[in-house]
């Protein structure tokens, strides 16, 4: 979108979920892809960020427990500054913006300096943790009411909750937002007005995210055992005789749940690898470590046009392939019926499914890491097209072999706070599947502190180039595991 100086902007305050990307509305997404700047907060979702196009600017606000990156202050100065550079601005938040986000103070400033804004509610923390703990925060027999507090102060001051007098109140559920950092605080003020010690009571980390995890206990008890769980927050923390009214949820048995996996992909894949991490139960790190741009190759397309009289086979070895070059017929003006005279070969089902929905059907697919992903040719007399330099040809067996190049390869630069992220809390895997996802890791944080971080996780190499590339840089690595094959891009 354009930015003009001359007209002021507007700023939408937007939701953004719990913790799973797809829990973001339909309309916050759609601001979010059309905006030309995102100020954002931390336990964002990193494919939401990942994956916004190039032109976005990109502004992180949020805080840790221990880290604040920016005083309030200074968050609304920013977004009045945006937005009086006449561009579009989403203030994106963690769950809901009305609940314990701040948005008021943000809003009450924009106002102030005359600029429009819109708010966009999201998924609140807590509606998400009732449902994937099969809670009830109400129930006719046992809570008539539900009671919404938070156990974090402004700046770490002490929060002014009249935790003696809610304990006084009878039946109902306390639910405390940002409960964890102060638990004993709170639970000895709640113990103190009145609640009993065997009051059920239950904590739930990282709703809706691949390390969510859910303590149920007793005030008494909750601290010690959130301590000898080791939660982190953010942690939601429930008290009331609903607890024990809970219906545990079907939870499919997921592969790598509770697993970190950090997959340092292309910007364009980011979402899509994300996607297939978490329904495999990990929470992902879609940190990208490079993106793709598109290639013209003239005197390769020249020549793939000649071909086409012909025919022959082309092999398309990923979606990304696919992806580019039906967007290059486009480009160059051309259409499907160029490959009129050809076989199409595929390899892996992700990349026969993308060509299927661009209306190619593969005469052949054979498996991701097959020894033989190339169709045979025995008299010799045909032509192959492939699209990656990576794809392993026996050019004596062909006619003629064209790599027609489609894209090229760009770094990509991390947000601060992701390396901050990744070298305070290493993840338990990181995954590589091509040589230029190692080569844009080793980029971003430079060889020696890989090597590090190497030595704190577990390395899958998941193709034979990216595990030769983390061999070149010395990185302790293991073979890839089913849990890992398939993944889009």
């Amino acid at each position: 979108m354009s930015r003009n100086p001359g007209k002021t902007g507007i700023v939408y305050l937007v939701g953004a979920g719990p913790g799973h990307p797809g829990l973001i509305t339909r309309m916050g997404y759609d601001l979010l892809q059309r905006c030309d700047a995102v100020a954002y907060d931390a336990l964002i979702p990193p494919e939401l960020i990942a994956s916004l196009p190039d032109r976005v600017e990109r502004y992180y606000v949020g805080r840790r427990a221990g880290r604040h990156s920016m005083p309030q202050g200074e968050k609304n100065s920013l977004l009045v500054k945006l937005a009086q550079r006449g561009l579009k601005v989403v203030r994106l938040k963690g769950g809901d913006t009305a609940f314990f986000g701040g948005s008021a103070e943000e809003a009450e400033c924009l106002a102030a300096a005359g600029i429009p804004v819109v708010v966009v509610p999201g998924v609140t923390a807590a509606s998400a943790v009732a449902a994937v703990s099969g809670l009830p925060f109400t129930d006719r027999r046992h809570a008539s009411w539900v009671l919404f507090a938070t156990g974090h102060g402004s700046e770490n001051t002490e929060v002014p909750v009249p935790w003696r007098d809610i304990a006084a109140l009878p039946g109902g559920t306390l639910v405390i937002y940002m409960g964890l950092a102060k638990l004993e605080s709170v639970v000895s003020r709640l113990l103190a007005g009145g609640y009993a010690e065997d009051r059920p009571c239950m904590v739930v980390q990282g709703a809706t995210t691949g390390v969510q995890r859910i303590v149920s206990s007793t005030l008494h008890n909750v601290v010690a055992d959130c301590r000898r769980k080791k939660l982190k927050p953010p942690a939601m923390v429930i008290v009331g005789p609903v607890v024990q009214r809970r219906t545990p949820i079907f939870t499919p048995a997921a592969a790598l749940a509770g697993k970190r996996v950090l997959i340092p992909c292309c910007a364009q894949d980011a979402e899509a690898v994300g996607a297939a991490l978490r329904d495999r139960g990990a929470e992902p790190l879609s940190y990208p470590a490079y993106s793709l741009e598109y290639c013209g190759d003239t005197a390769g397309w020249a020549r793939f046009q000649k071909l086409a009289a012909r025919g022959g086979w082309c092999l398309f070895a990923s979606e990304t392939e696919v992806r580019f070059f039906t967007d290059a017929l486009i480009r160059r003006r051309l259409d499907l019926r160029l490959l009129g005279k050809f076989k199409i070969a595929a390899i892996g089902r992700d990349t026969e499914a993308a060509l299927r929905r661009r209306h190619i059907r593969a005469d052949r697919c054979s498996q991701s890491g097959s020894r033989k992903p190339v169709p045979v040719n025995r008299s010799r007399s045909e032509n192959l097209i492939v699209f990656s330099e990576e794809t392993p040809v026996d050019s004596g067996k062909w006619k003629e072999v064209l790599r027609l190049k489609l894209f090229r390869i760009k770094p990509a630069s991390w947000e601060s706070h992701w390396i901050q992220e990744v070298r305070d809390n290493p993840p338990d895997f990181i995954l590589f599947r091509n040589a230029a996802e190692v080569e844009g890791l080793v980029a971003v944080f430079g060889r020696e502190a890989v090597r590090e971080l190497s030595g704190k996780c577990r390395i899958i190499a998941e193709a034979e180039k990216a595990e030769a590339a983390a061999r070149r840089h010395s990185l302790t690595i293991r073979t890839g595991t089913a849990d890992f094959k398939d993944l889009p891009g």
